[in-house]
């Protein structure tokens, strides 16, 4: 049996990759390095339909590459723990998000509250009216009163960006967690 690389995502301690088989059986493959000499590796079977609704096409919109960053990596971190795979693009400003938005159906937005004189919360109209699938919507500011705006427009979750750390997480309902 040959297996052909579908998906890789690499961390620096942990590395999962999705296959899939010559007779079209898909398989994820996590590495966890323990050691300088130990590496622990997991096998899971998983059927098509199930890593195609496990996947999410997520666009972070922030005009930081420190703070695209930290989010990206809260995704990145909570991936495995909440079985999904993911696509993560990038905007700067509103105007390369429409155009994202234009391109792409998106499971996750995630918007900053300010990015220099435009306010992520002013996208949520156009998000509203070219999103045929109604995505997750995220406000990710360290400005409450960015937060409380934007959850009036219409985005459904909020994190402040002091509280995203290296050992937190998210789950599935878009909360904070520790990491276990």
């Amino acid at each position: 049996m040959y297996l052909f690389i579908f998906f890789n995502h690499i961390t620096s301690k942990c590395s999962t990759v999705f296959f899939k088989s010559s007779n079209n059986k898909y398989y994820i493959i996590k590495l966890k390095l323990v050691n300088a000499f130990k590496i622990r590796i997991y096998v899971t079977l998983k059927t098509k339909k199930y890593l195609m609704s496990n996947y999410k096409t997520i666009l972070i919109v922030d005009d930081c590459f420190l703070d695209q960053q930290l989010v990206s990596d809260l995704f990145k971190r909570s991936m495995y723990v909440n079985g999904w795979s993911m696509t993560i693009i990038f905007a700067l400003c509103l105007e390369e998000a429409k155009v994202c938005l234009h391109t792409h159906q998106f499971d996750i937005i995630t918007l900053d509250g300010q990015m220099g004189l435009e306010f992520g919360y002013d996208l949520i109209p156009f998000i509203e009216e070219t999103q045929t699938k109604k995505p997750d919507i995220i406000m990710v500011s360290n400005h409450e009163k960015s937060i409380a705006i934007g959850l009036d427009r219409g985005a459904h979750h909020a994190i402040v960006k002091d509280t995203i750390t290296k050992d937190v997480r998210i789950n599935k309902q878009f909360v904070l967690i520790p990491m276990v």
